[in-house]
């Protein structure tokens, strides 16, 4: 979407001179940032299929941006992520001050889905998680749009015991866990936090699961466990990711094979069906 190609560069552009781009490329920041125009011809690429891919904008020795875009006409933009370096705001705070405004601006007018903001120097910080099928981790920012607002309500979300709480768009909310964004976020308050959430989404997901009893659903076997049970997944399914569909009577059966069911029984995660 050009529109939202060009929100995203003008918005990196108006940001104070210390982060602000200078310099942008497809694979790393090597051309002069002088024309708004030039970076967003990059992202939206009217009229063509886009290969997919990413632009990189560089702040010099602060920080950079990425912006990832996928093939599709026109082409999306699914993901914009950025660092600063801690060496930019070790003397100046307000460096730091400064960047995480830009992130709430770039969150709220792109209407993010979900975007988080967590210190490289602690473990676990490039942890992937699928975000549509799983909560994800609790870092010291999480930006939740409107998927999990949809999910959670906003009433579980405002009352979250997050040390800061912002509503930045009608459809996205910022939740802070520590007083700074570069201190650690200790482990017991990212099982609090997180349980709270997950008990509201197993409630979601059983009931999600259940309303899928009597329906039938063409699977793919994965394993036949040692009881003779087939193991198996739908095809909108993610293998370790996703819950599972049980099947006993695996007679016949065979890893690979597509076989239909009848769903006849579910529990939070995963169902149990019965071949047709």
């Amino acid at each position: 979407d050009p529109v939202v190609a060009r929100e995203i560069v003008h918005t990196l552009q108006a940001a104070p001179s210390y982060i602000r781009p200078t310099q942008f490329g497809p694979f790393e920041g090597n051309q002069p940032f002088v024309d708004v125009d030039e970076p967003v011809k990059f992202l939206a690429q009217p009229g063509h299929t886009a290969e997919a891919g990413s632009l990189v904008l560089s702040a010099g020795g602060s920080g950079e941006y990425q912006v990832q875009w996928n093939k599709s006409t026109p082409p999306s933009l699914p993901f914009v992520g950025g660092f600063l370096m801690h060496k930019a705001f070790l003397k100046k705070p307000a460096v730091l001050d400064d960047f995480l405004a830009l992130v709430k601006r770039l969150a709220a007018s792109t209407e993010g889905v979900y975007g988080d903001i967590r210190s490289m120097a602690f473990p676990g910080w490039d942890t992937p998680f699928n975000l549509s099928l799983r909560l994800p981790e609790i870092p010291n920012v999480s930006l939740y749009g409107k998927p999990y607002i949809e999910l959670f309500g906003r009433a579980l979300i405002e009352s979250a015991p997050f040390l800061r709480i912002e509503q930045l768009a009608d459809d996205l909310y910022w939740l802070q866990a520590t007083e700074q964004v570069t201190d650690p976020v200790p482990d017991e308050v990212k099982e609090d936090r997180k349980e709270r959430f997950m008990a509201v989404q197993a409630e979601i997901s059983a009931a999600r699961l259940a309303a899928r009893i009597g329906q039938r659903l063409q699977v793919l076997v994965d394993e036949i466990d040692e009881e003779g049970t087939a193991v198996c997944r739908s095809y909108a399914d993610a293998p370790e990711i996703d819950g599972l569909v049980f099947v006993e009577d695996a007679a016949g059966l065979a890893v690979g094979d597509f076989v239909e069911v009848e769903i006849v029984d579910a529990s939070e995660h995963d169902l149990w069906g019965e071949r047709v």
